[in-house]
């Protein structure tokens, strides 16, 4: 009897071993195929902008609403504006009627569609003789289907179109001039030419630009075409990217609260512009806290959380920080702390609200997307690959090129760096040309990524299991 016990025992003790070993094995090849598995996610997932478009049709004019001192030009010619040009939440838009008018086309408007075209037959700009805008479902057709970044505004049965969704519908380009209160629009000489397709690539990166807010620098109208120009070159590379976006600028010493959702100016509707277009290019936006700054103390400089903020505090922040975002009708899809300042009570407040973090999780120090033990729903992603530091990029690229199996090639690059690498022109007609040089930081970063294997995800790629 005890021979046939100890037997026995023999062969649970070697089940048990196979059974471990096996675990072992698997989580080894599941720890090996983790870079893979969302780079694989992301390449099946062809949808390059994300909308929120909160904001829906039957719209209740204001008289605050209406713009009266501002001139839009079309190839230097003055558009002829017969129904106002509204202002809501500083985005600008145009009546179909008046849109219509100036592009030399028809126009006939349904319960939910809006169609332009050529009573001659005659092609429009884009080479196609229908413009059809469906304004339930937020989307235009002219030879293909593509997201509005608005919904249209439904006023007195005419309906009106965000001046962004028209640059776009019509391939535009856009000068602002803040001094003379005039938007110069231009048929885009650019070209924009794109890699052929998404190469498929088992490592994935995470780009993060960083503190990009209406204020300091973003309250320039050169600085804010700069970074259109930037999300082009990233459109044209195939290379989603993430803002981490401050939703209220504020400097109290200087007496400065640029609340987005109170304060109308042309800087302000040039920036939404800005945003709307980089997320027509594929950007994702996130929130970096609300102010970005505490008490009397600047935004960007200064951190928002950690030892300043009660949780109680915290939570009003975040709410406000998404009820900005979606009044401005600017979807989010991730939180980052402000200088990566948070206690582990205050990422606890955050999960309530978000579904993907880019930061590292408190305690933890994670180099890898973990999923929160808290929820079981909201994914640290950290960028253990840093920012670039003054300007040496080489650094960066030894950081890149040397990235463990343990860690996710993510890091933040501050936008305004590359603006030194922008230089602005004007042709004789003043259309907005520009030159970039192709060996800009971003250019030497993204050339890097592409060389040791990496393909740029979104965030919301992470997908991990509970």
């Amino acid at each position: 009897m005890g021979r046939i016990l100890v037997r026995i025992a023999i062969i649970v003790a070697a089940f048990s071993l196979v059974i471990f070993v096996s675990t072992k094995i698997k989580n080894k090849i599941d720890d090996d195929k983790w870079e893979n598995n969302i780079a694989l996610t992301a390449f099946n997932d062809n949808k390059e902008t994300y909308n929120g478009n909160f904001l829906r049709t039957g719209f209740e004019v204001k008289e605050n609403n209406i713009t009266s001192n501002m001139n839009i030009f079309l190839e230097n010619k003055k558009v002829e504006i017969q129904n106002k040009i509204l202002s809501v939440n500083n985005r600008y838009y145009i009546s179909a009627e008046d849109i219509a008018r100036n592009f030399n086309m028809k126009l006939k408007t349904y319960d939910n569609e809006i169609h332009f075209y050529k009573e001659d037959n005659s092609l429009n700009n884009n080479g196609e003789k229908d413009i059809i805008i469906d304004c339930k479902n937020d989307t235009y057709k002219i030879s293909g289907e593509n997201d509005l970044r608005n919904s249209p505004l439904k006023v007195n049965n005419n309906f009106y179109i965000s001046l962004v969704d028209i640059a776009d519908i019509f391939n535009l380009r856009a000068k602002w001039n803040y001094e003379t209160k005039e938007i110069k629009l231009y048929e885009d000489r650019g070209k924009l030419s794109r890699e052929p397709k998404r190469q498929r690539q088992k490592k994935p990166a995470l780009i993060r630009f960083e503190d990009v807010a209406a204020g300091e620098v973003y309250t320039s109208s050169d600085s804010l075409q700069k970074m259109r120009i930037i999300a082009d070159f990233m459109y044209s590379q195939r290379a989603p990217f993430h803002v981490a976006w401050i939703p209220r600028y504020k400097n109290p010493k200087e007496g400065i609260d640029n609340d987005l959702l109170k304060v109308n100016s042309m800087a302000n509707a040039d920036f939404i512009y800005t945003l709307d277009y980089m997320i027509k290019k594929g950007a994702i936006i996130g929130l970096h806290g609300y102010t970005h700054q505490y008490g009397e103390e600047q935004s960007i400089a200064n951190a928002e959380f950690g030892d300043y903020a009660s949780l109680q505090e915290t939570e009003s922040r975040v709410k406000a920080a998404i009820n900005t975002a979606k009044e401005l009708n600017i979807p989010y899809e991730f939180f980052e702390s402000p200088h990566y300042k948070s206690t582990e009570a205050q990422q606890k407040i955050f999960e309530k609200y978000f579904n993907y973090m880019f930061e590292p999780q408190k305690g933890v120090f994670n180099t890898k997307p973990i999923l929160s033990k808290r929820n079981n729903r909201t994914v640290y992603v950290p960028a253990p690959l840093g920012y670039v530091h003054d300007n040496d990029v080489d650094d960066m690229i030894k950081r890149i090129k040397a990235k463990g199996k343990d860690s996710i090639g993510a890091f933040f690059y501050h936008p305004t760096k590359e603006f030194e690498s922008i230089t602005l022109s004007k042709n004789n007609d003043d259309y907005p040309d520009y030159e970039y040089s192709s060996s800009s930081m971003l250019h030497k970063m993204i050339k890097c990524l592409k060389d040791e294997g990496y393909a740029p995800v979104k965030i919301h790629d992470i997908k991990l299991l509970k």
